[in-house]
């Protein structure tokens, strides 16, 4: 929960006065709530209220339960060459268990590089690799908030170039209220390094409500 009572004060009450709950807020000033798609609101402030909302989500996930896991990006295939397109996947850090390793159930399924990339195939969340800890970012998730993406993955079939390893791993940290970009596994590395290095957007959701 933000304020913005050190600004109302500071203009001597000429500033709104308001306090925000990460997907709403509440003006003292205007009597007033203000929520995400309000039809009053501009753009930077759904984005704010939005933000706000995947704030939420992280402190209730945190709540209810604390993971420590590892996001590791496989770089290289089983006999050591290098994998340009790479594999992202999530390990709980205290027992081992892949959350979220998501894959074609069957190397069987798979004809080539195109069609691992367009074939869709049977999928399994426990698709197995080596883990490469060398390309890998702790983080603290709620490991129950993976049973939602592990049940998607029992229905979903594999597709490479949409339903894949990267979008499900970033899935699951949505989820878990941790902002990040999935659209290939270096990104979503990089992307959550940037996090824990305290870039965080979710940050600046009052900020944006109130623009």
């Amino acid at each position: 929960m933000v304020s913005s009572g050190t600004s109302f004060a500071a203009s001597g009450g000429k500033s709104d006065l308001s306090v925000s709950f990460g997907a709403a807020s509440y003006s003292f000033s205007r009597n007033e709530f203000g929520y995400i798609g309000n039809e009053d609101n501009n753009t930077w402030e759904n984005v704010g209220y939005f933000l706000g909302g995947i704030a939420n989500f992280r402190d209730i996930n945190l709540i209810i339960n604390s993971t420590d896991v590892t996001l590791f990006t496989q770089t290289r295939y089983e006999d050591g060459s290098k994998d340009k397109i790479s594999h992202s996947g999530i390990v709980d850090n205290e027992t081992g268990e892949k959350l979220m390793s998501f894959g074609p159930n069957s190397r069987g399924y798979i004809n080539g590089k195109v069609g691992f990339a367009i074939e869709p195939k049977l999928s399994t969340s426990n698709y197995e690799v080596p883990i490469d800890l060398s390309k890998s970012v702790n983080l603290t998730v709620n490991k129950y908030s993976f049973t939602l993406t592990r049940g998607l993955g029992k229905v979903l079939p594999y597709q490479g170039l949409t339903i894949n390893c990267v979008n499900m791993s970033s899935l699951s940290l949505w989820l878990n209220g941790i902002p990040n970009i999935g659209l290939h596994p270096a990104l979503l590395h990089y992307s959550i390094q940037a996090y824990n290095s305290g870039f965080r957007p979710d940050l600046f959701s009052f900020y944006l409500q109130n623009r």
